[in-house]
């Protein structure tokens, strides 16, 4: 048995040592094809990047603000994009703002965004560059980013709006 294992030993060894230039270009083949694949994948990211599924980009934000927004309001600016929905503009009832604020929470194309900033002011007509007198109007100004839930803060409380209360 001694003889036989030293054989085994001797056959292990020599293939060992013939092995040898072909396992370093096998490793050294692998470090290539793994650089490949690395750099492909960064190519294929880059390819998809701002890539939106069907009904999930731009102009579905865009159709959400303009199905939903309430008629005492309208849209002076909009930004919008993957973490972000930024909306500017003026209204004759700023109650109606909330309403507007939970159909926007529901939507499953701001799900994951929370409501961080709320600004309503009341606006004077010189302001809106208008000379002649018209009903009381506010300026609005909603940010919403990658967070939680829109709905997390209420404009005005029910309250305070249906008694004309002040922001």
């Amino acid at each position: 048995q001694d003889k036989e294992r030293g054989t085994l030993r001797a056959v292990l060894e020599s293939a060992k040592v013939s092995a040898g230039p072909e396992r370093a270009a096998l490793a050294q083949e692998q470090v290539v094809r793994k650089a490949e694949l690395l750099q492909r994948q960064q190519v294929l990211a880059a390819l998809h990047q701002g890539l939106h599924e069907p009904g999930r980009g731009h102009a579905a934000r865009l159709s959400l603000v303009a199905q939903t927004i309430p008629a005492a309001a309208w849209v002076r600016s909009l930004q919008a994009d993957d973490t972000l929905l930024a909306l500017s503009g003026f209204t004759l009832a700023p109650e109606t703002l909330n309403d507007w604020v939970g159909k926007l929470a529901v939507s499953e194309l701001l799900q994951g965004q929370v409501l961080d900033t709320i600004k309503v002011e009341r606006v004077a007509a010189s302001a809106l560059g208008t000379a002649t007198a018209s009903p009381a109007q506010w300026s609005f100004h909603l940010v919403s980013r990658v967070g939680s839930a829109l709905a997390a803060l209420p404009l005005l409380p029910a309250s305070q709006a249906a008694a004309g209360g002040q922001p």
